[in-house]
């Protein structure tokens, strides 16, 4: 997280898109545990309802927060 803070400050207090976008592109990952999303996708997810960015960050912000098994 250190890297989107250093880019985007307070992203978490903020309505800031393109933090979330950010977040989405270095946090999910595909069944191999490869990032599913590179750079090269920003415009397009950009492009997305703010609505729907603000989902999937949400998700990826839970999947952190929850407890190992």
């Amino acid at each position: 997280m250190s890297k989107l803070q250093k880019k985007h400050g307070d992203f978490l207090g903020t309505d800031n898109d393109e933090a979330l976008v950010d977040l989405i592109i270095m946090k999910v990952l595909d069944e191999a545990g490869d990032p599913e999303f590179t750079v090269a996708h920003k415009p397009m997810l950009m492009r997305e309802d703010s609505l729907f960015i603000r989902r999937v960050a949400g998700a990826v912000l839970q999947t952190e927060d929850d407890p190992k098994n």
